[in-house]
């Protein structure tokens, strides 16, 4: 799914969450996308959550390295780095 389709699907999804209430569970490695779009936020980090919270409060004070990593680096180009990177 190339960028501008999966902006509009997220957006899509966004505007249903408001209007009905709903949760929705999105799994990313673009954090820029996901500081955007959601109420709070799950950092994952070889398969454990390392990080949970309110994604505002997180994102002015991220406690994990990785989290503080991620967002000194811009978010997504971080993530996708992380991502290749061996354990």
């Amino acid at each position: 799914m190339d960028k501008s389709l999966a902006e509009y699907v997220l957006d899509y999804l966004d505007a249903y969450r408001r209007e009905s209430a709903a949760a929705v569970v999105s799994i990313s490695h673009d954090l820029n996308s996901q500081l955007q779009r959601t109420d709070h936020l799950a950092v994952v980090d070889g398969g454990e959550i390392i990080e949970f919270g309110a994604t505002e409060q997180l994102r002015r004070n991220p406690h994990t390295a990785l989290l503080q990593r991620l967002l000194a680096a811009g978010g997504s180009a971080a993530v996708a780095r992380h991502a290749a990177s061996p354990p």
